[in-house]
């Protein structure tokens, strides 16, 4: 038995050395570095283990395929919190092209954000100005904003989708979206309008400027929904300011 049990710690020893060699081999600490220079929030990255990854991409099956480049396939994720992802798979490359690698894969530029917030922008403002009948999208959020090649957002996952007859402005719907982006007022009175797409579009905005999720409990409790936590802290600073320029 006690054979059995040292074989076993010594396994176990050997896989954390393993581990911690490839993670070295393949930029670990490069990656840490990169992250840490940048003004992320801790929410908004994280190291998975490779059995997260698997699940996340069932195995990384070729069915979850939707980008290919020179170091490896793109894959579509769902995390346990029901989030998608895009999940990079390396190919075997040189040592030398591991840090090639990691830029490849870096957070977009604040100028590509914008470009690709205002496509997505000009996306809503299709579907509620110029299709006929209106389409009100009612799940607008950032998951649900996809790149091409050339990083033209694409607004993806139409399911939730309703059209707007031509004598209506609003519809009378069970509610149906993504909690943290979802209208308040749509939430309450079950009324759909253009402007429930907006906010959502509003939330994603949000998200862009703060770096931080539209939902997360791991955050303090008046924290954990950003949208009302941006704009009481933005009435406040109004508040504040007023208060300024009167003394």
């Amino acid at each position: 038995m006690l054979a059995a049990c040292w074989l076993y710690l010594e396994k176990r020893r050997k896989l954390v050395r393993m581990k911690h060699k490839f993670f070295l081999q393949n930029g670990g600490l490069l990656l840490q570095v990169k992250l840490t220079r940048r003004d992320t929030s801790p929410d908004m990255a994280r190291i998975f283990t490779s059995a997260e990854l698997k699940k996340a991409t069932n195995k990384f099956h070729d069915s979850r395929i939707i980008g290919q480049g020179g170091f490896g396939n793109v894959y579509k994720g769902f995390l346990p919190d029901n989030r998608i992802v895009a999940i990079k798979k390396s190919k075997q490359v040189d040592p030398n092209q591991v840090e090639q690698f990691i830029n490849e894969a870096r957070a977009l530029s604040l100028d590509k954000r914008l470009t690709v917030v205002a496509d997505a922008a000009g996306v809503l403002s299709y579907l509620h100005s110029k299709a006929s009948p209106s389409i009100i999208q009612r799940d607008m959020k950032s998951a649900n904003i996809l790149l091409d090649a050339s990083f033209t957002a694409k607004v993806s996952e139409f399911g939730a989708l309703r059209l707007v007859p031509l004598d209506q402005t609003r519809l009378s719907t069970m509610v149906q979206g993504t909690f943290g982006y979802l209208d308040p007022e749509y939430m309450q009175t079950n009324q759909l309008t253009e402007k429930s797409d907006v906010y959502s579009f509003g939330v994603v905005l949000v998200e862009l400027l703060t770096g931080k999720k539209a939902l997360s409990y791991d955050r303090p409790e008046d924290e954990r929904n950003l949208a009302s936590y941006f704009l009481s802290t933005l009435l406040m600073i109004i508040f504040y300011a007023k208060e300024t320029v009167r003394s």
